[in-house]
């Protein structure tokens, strides 16, 4: 698979912000010449996942001028380059990890309680069991929304210990 994934790296170390001289130019002549809104990639944060998302969400929202500076050799960013299978492969599964993000992080009087949290927690889990088995993913997204779903059953698992899941649940 072409560039598998790396044009996010270039995205995430802001590739184009670290040659102001040369390639941010070049990004905001594209940006004018599709009619796009003057915008940065977001910095991704590792220990933030909503900065992947908010950097993946900008990106498929920019393909037009992300595959056309990436494909401009004088930019020096072709090994970055994403086919359009590529882009087609990170929309799907990041939606659920988004919005089980959003609902999880709410605070206060927004807060899920558990008897909230197991039924969310039981949507995700079938939301990635299918997408496993989605024959029209990229076999290596397949495997990762796999790992992803391992991950969170580790944790799921842990319900059926709980107290306040048993009394709630009940």
């Amino acid at each position: 698979m072409k560039g598998h994934g790396r044009a996010w790296w270039s995205c995430e170390r802001n590739e184009y912000g670290r040659t102001p001289t040369f390639v941010t130019p070049a990004w905001k002549k594209i940006l004018a010449k599709e009619k796009l809104a003057e915008k940065k990639l977001p910095r991704n944060v590792a220990t933030q996942w909503n900065s992947t998302f908010k950097l993946l969400d900008v990106c498929l929202l920019y393909q037009t001028a992300v595959t056309k500076v990436t494909q401009e050799q004088e930019n020096g960013l072709r090994k970055y380059e994403l086919t359009r299978r590529e882009f087609c492969h990170l929309v799907s599964p990041r939606q659920v990890f988004f919005d089980a993000t959003q609902f999880l992080s709410c605070e206060g009087a927004d807060a899920p309680d558990i008897m909230e949290v197991i039924p969310a927690m039981d949507i995700i889990d079938r939301t990635l069991a299918d997408d496993t088995q989605d024959a029209a993913l990229n076999p290596c997204i397949r495997v990762a929304v796999g790992l992803a779903k391992n991950t969170m059953n580790c944790y799921y698992n842990k319900t059926d210990e709980s107290a306040a899941y048993q009394i709630a649940m009940s």
